[in-house]
């Protein structure tokens, strides 16, 4: 197998009820390029590693599997899955969300491509919802292109599930933000989106590329008060670390921003 132009990024922890539907929407990809699976399998109590397991002896050089001894978490998983990724682009797709376009790659990357002074392209997406196993009739308004700084540290409005970013500007990610890692930050797609926004200009398409499951269990759609409120607080103290950190950036960007 020739080097992979895109890596494919997943996290996988208990998700053998989904994690088929993810990886052959990623199998369904028409692309003329090479691309890697790289998935981090985070000691699964369920049978997602022998799922993973047989893919990889099925499409042996398509996978690399990242298989942990130990339970390391999901900021330490999603950092090792990155430093694993050998492609020009990295695009998400976590281990129970699915990709629907079976284009989804092959436009991104032309945009990227064609396109030097963007670093990162997302797309619109479905939710659906996994306990009344219906779609959410909710429209995405946030249909932002440009100079996000300042709107990705007002509302985090990025679907990962929908992202193709290029690695050369998260490639010092740990190191330019190791005193925010040591507070063992919970929302790792957060950080990656405003530490890039600092970067380089990122770019929307009005598609509808991919399928988010929402569960009950998920930091970000819990049901328990206690959980809600440490997500917000999780929120919270990545956005004000990025705040200062990047106070001399913010008030220049407003005026680049625009909507499509």
């Amino acid at each position: 197998m020739k080097e992979p132009l895109v890596s494919v990024f997943m996290m996988a922890y208990n998700h053998e009820k989904y994690i088929i539907q993810a990886i052959d929407s990623i199998l369904m990809q028409k692309v003329d390029f090479e691309y890697e699976i790289v998935i981090g399998e985070d000691c699964s109590t369920d049978q997602t590693r022998d799922i993973l397991l047989s893919y990889k002896k099925k499409y042996p050089n398509k996978f690399n599997l990242l298989l942990h001894e130990k339970n390391v978490g999901a900021m330490k998983n999603q950092n090792a899955v990155l430093n694993a990724c050998k492609g020009k682009y990295i695009a998400f797709c976590e281990g129970d969300d699915y990709w629907i376009d079976s284009n989804k790659l092959q436009k991104q990357v032309d945009f990227l491509e064609a396109n030097s002074d963007y670093g990162l392209v997302y797309t619109n997406y479905k939710r659906f919802i996994d306990k009344s196993k219906q779609f959410e009739t909710i429209v995405n308004n946030n249909k932002y292109s440009g100079n996000l700084l300042n709107e990705l540290i007002i509302n985090n409005f990025i679907g990962t599930l929908t992202v193709l970013l290029k690695k050369e500007f998260i490639v010092d990610l740990e190191k330019d933000c190791e005193d925010l890692f040591l507070q063992n930050p919970k929302i790792g797609d957060m950080i990656l989106w405003i530490y890039l926004a600092n970067k380089t200009k990122i770019h929307y398409i009005d598609d509808v590329t991919a399928v988010y499951r929402v569960l009950e269990t998920s930091i970000s759609n819990s049901i328990n008060y206690d959980k809600q409120k440490d997500f917000f607080d999780e929120g919270y103290k990545i956005k004000s670390y990025f705040i200062n950190k990047y106070s001399n950036n913010l008030k220049k960007n407003t005026e680049t921003i625009y909507r499509e």
